[in-house]
């Protein structure tokens, strides 16, 4: 809502109350700590800052109060308190706070030695005030105190290095709303001090960031984090041991002092209009570049932005109001091109929480010229009661969508003109019960609440389209309905989830969910229908429509501290009726299909891993879908090789990125690494299903007769024979030499016979005589003139058999070898060498 865009922004808040008095002409003084009281000192910087007022905020509300301790920073920025037991038992909670104003000077990086050359340097107008106006200060804050600092208080030697500087004043500024929030809820005061420790680390961790990637945008790269966080966080003057990164943080925080100055003055001339008479003013100001995909497009954009945002407070009138402009610019062949521009007038009732909000926006979504505009009026009421704010309000458009006007933006909505000339004809409208215009109503409710972990944002979101005179917005069910909820936790993870009720009838129908954990990985899900999924992409489905739920993470590392991305989803049937994952009669969703795939990304080269399942379903309640086939498989792949390593039918290898990984690092070919994956499997597959051990026949010369072949299929077995049926077209295989040839036989369905020996080397196949089935049930291959080779099943499963091999002439009846064998049928294997 708008209170809270406008309250929340990252604009540094300018605090315009003053609190008097200075003693500019002082010298500066060594003091020397009392034996009973505990000294807590620190720095003021952007430069040096001389002659600020700075005090202990005990009671946090940002003033100087009676019975808070004060002093003035001397010459070389430094302050020092002296405090007693009583005051250091309320240091919980509480900041640190310096106010510059007209007598306050930067005395830059290396400060006067006396009060007689800095009393010269004014003279000569070599050092300048902060300001000239003696209505303006400009307040720096530091973060509550840490446990760790607390700790430092207690011990005889007390605190030291408490730096003061824009640096932490935005640390202040990101937490204010939560530890205000915090400070009024019930939590206890040890789970206060935690979540403010949590709060502060988690924020610190965030600037370093940040303040890291403008010093190498600046060429500054050799500064360690260590050092970075050091200066960041106390007087990055006296601990940098980079002169170059000290002078460019130096300069940033003096242009952002700068800066406050600047707003702060604009403030008070605006104060001084006849109109703000009686107002206390202040004033925000930013300008910068931003990347976003704004609402409505499809295409993220580039552009210049400025936003003014004024705020005028009358407690007479009961009244506080914020202004809120903006402009964003197009960068095109050099030159501004406005691509959008509005303004908000917000009205808050002090003492009921109730306000309004008037909004005029006009963008150009087709980037051509031709403007989508837009008038909004809220209203509502905001109410904050132990430690919870609830805000409830209504929001109304009159929308202009030049549609037909032109290279049309890329929404659905239908084409629209502006029928109000302004926000406050709008709201007119509203309040006396015309909703004709309205093209859109939206409700809303939201929720803030701290607990000693987390904040928690929640909406309820109701929105009502294209008003129909037989119906009331406010009392008739609403067209769409949403639910958002916002975790933010103190050590940084954070959780975001919102639900979709397309109809508003109850039913979830999209479900987008993310996250982030303490290992900085990023989780995000979506839960939703899918129709008409793209044949190139899922062959398996294109024709229907289904539920899927979809993960994706990414920040992972593998041992070597490679990037792992990875993804998975489960689909499963949709209910047409509801839009929603299908419930069987037994109150349950049957997976119908899923994937898991995972991306590692190394120095040279990109290795992937994926694996699927397809599930039999059989429901009678849904005629036009109903998945008939079980299948898995797994492959494994590298950027530098153009096959995928492929187990089609089941994942028969229980670690194939284990297995061809390694191949990989020894740079095999191809055909190696394919001949080592294809026996891998043929091996694993068969070892389910029995070990050679439990029969093992090796029989030739003298050994090897048609009785002894008798004797071996009755020993491992029993003779179960083979029909026409299960063999014709099959494809059967067996391991050889190691596991580094797979030889297969290849069984036409004419009768032919083909036998492929996969290795290292190219494929080797060959043409043979043909293959039959023998009176006996045996299957016979016919090699050459004088060799047949029969395979007698003693086993059967699925696809692996286990079989008695005798090699004899045909001609002469003589049986030269006899031996067990596992074969497998691999005829839905995916075996590119032999797609002939």
């Amino acid at each position: 809502m708008r209170l809270k865009l406008i309250s929340g922004t990252a604009l540094l808040t300018l605090l315009l109350a003053g609190c008097g008095g200075s003693d500019g002409d002082s010298p500066t003084t060594e003091v020397t700590p009392s034996a009973d009281l505990t000294p807590l000192s620190g720095t003021v910087v952007d430069g040096y800052i001389y002659n600020a007022l700075v005090w202990l905020d005990l009671n946090g509300d940002q003033l100087v109060s009676e019975g808070e301790p004060q002093t003035r920073s001397e010459l070389d920025g430094s302050y020092l308190f002296e405090l007693e037991d009583s005051v250091l038992q309320g240091l919980p909670g509480v900041s640190v706070i310096a106010q510059l104003d007209s007598t306050s000077y930067d005395v830059g990086l290396v400060p006067p030695s006396s009060m007689d050359e800095f009393n010269a340097a004014v003279k000569e107008g070599s050092l300048v005030a902060i300001t000239d106006n003696s209505n303006v200060t400009v307040k720096l804050t530091t973060p509550p105190f840490t446990s760790e600092e607390l700790s430092k208080l207690t011990d005889e030697e007390g605190l030291s290095g408490k730096a003061i500087t824009p640096f932490t004043h935005q640390i202040y500024q990101a937490l204010a709303e939560s530890l205000s929030s915090l400070s009024d809820s019930d939590i206890d005061a040890e789970q206060l001090q935690a979540a403010i420790d949590n709060l502060v680390a988690n924020e610190q961790a965030s600037q370093l960031s940040e303040y890291t990637q403008q010093l190498e945008q600046a060429g500054l790269t050799g500064l360690s984090e260590e050092a970075l966080t050091l200066m960041l966080q106390g007087d990055f003057i006296a601990l940098s041991d980079d002169s170059s990164a000290m002078e460019e943080l130096s300069e940033m925080a003096q242009i952002m002092v700068k800066t406050m100055v600047e707003q702060n003055e604009h403030a008070d001339e605006l104060a001084q209009e006849p109109e703000n008479a009686g107002w206390t003013v202040s004033f925000q100001s930013e300008q910068g570049t931003k990347h976003y995909i704004p609402y409505n497009m499809n295409d993220a954009v580039t552009v210049s932005y400025k936003v003014e945002i004024t705020t005028r407070v009358n407690e007479a009138l009961d009244t506080k109001e914020w202004t809120n402009q903006y402009w964003e610019y197009l960068d095109v062949q050099g030159e501004q091109q406005l691509f959008a521009e509005g303004k908000e007038v917000t009205t808050l009732t002090l003492s009921s929480g109730n306000f309004e909000v008037l909004g005029d926006h006009r963008s150009d979504k087709g980037i051509n010229g031709v403007f989508h505009a837009v008038h909004i009026y809220e209203t509502g009421s905001v109410i904050t009661e132990n430690g919870v704010t609830t805000e409830d309000y209504y929001l109304v458009f009159d929308e202009g969508n030049p549609v037909d006007s032109g290279g049309a933006p890329n929404y659905n909505f239908p084409e629209r003109v502006l029928d109000y000339e302004s926000a406050e004809e709008l709201a007119a409208a509203y309040k006396s019960g015309d909703y004709s215009a309205i093209e859109a109503l939206q409700h809303h409710i939201e929720t803030t609440r701290y607990t000693e972990d987390y904040k928690l944002f929640s909406l309820t979101f109701n929105e009502f389209l294209e008003f129909d005179e037989n119906t009331d917005f406010l009392t008739e069910r609403a067209d769409y309905r949403e639910y958002r909820d916002d975790y933010s936790y103190y050590d940084g993870r954070s959780i975001y989830e919102v639900r979709k009720d397309w109809e508003a009838d109850g039913s979830i129908n999209e479900v987008l969910h993310s996250e982030t954990t303490l290992e900085d990985l990023t989780i995000e899900s979506n839960s939703n229908p899918v129709w008409g999924a793209n044949p190139e992409y899922d062959p398996w489905y294109q024709y229907f429509n289904y539920w899927e739920e979809y993960s994706q993470t990414e920040g992972a590392t593998d041992s070597a501290g490679n990037p792992i991305f990875s993804h998975s989803a489960k689909r499963y049937l949709l209910d047409p009726a509801t839009n929603t994952k299908y419930v069987d009669s037994n109150g349950e969703s049957p997976v119908f299909s899923q994937f898991a795939e995972t991306i590692t990304t190394l120095d040279a080269e990109t290795r992937t891993y994926t694996s699927w399942d397809h599930f039999r379903v059989e429901d009678a309640l849904l005629d036009d879908f109903n998945p008939t086939f079980d299948n898995s498989g797994q492959k494994y792949a590298s950027s530098n090789y153009q096959r995928e390593f492929v187990e089609s039918w089941g994942r028969n290898i229980d670690d194939l990125p284990g297995l061809v990984g390694p191949l990989m690092d020894q740079a095999l070919s191809e055909n190696a690494i394919a001949a080592i994956v294809y026996s891998s499997s043929l091996d694993s597959y068969n070892a389910r299903f029995f070990s050679e051990s439990d029969c093992e026949i090796e029989l030739t010369g003298s050994e090897a007769t048609n009785a002894a072949f008798t004797s071996a299929l009755a020993q491992c077995g029993e003779d179960l024979g083979f029909s026409d049926q299960e063999i014709r077209g099959a494809r059967i295989a067996r391991s050889r030499q190691q596991g580094e040839v797979l030889r297969v036989w290849i069984l036409e369905e004419d009768g032919a016979l083909v036998r492929a020996n996969i290795g290292p080397e190219d494929t080797q196949i060959s043409n043979k005589q043909g293959w039959f089935i023998s009176d006996s049930g045996y299957l016979e291959l016919q090699g050459d003139e004088d060799s047949i080779r029969r395979l007698a099943p003693y086993y059967k499963a699925e696809k692996a058999m286990g079989v008695i091999v005798m090699d004899y002439n045909p001609i002469t009846g003589e049986v030269s070898e006899i031996w067990s064998e596992g074969y497998t049928d691999i005829s839905d294997w995916d075996i590119p060498e032999l797609s002939n």
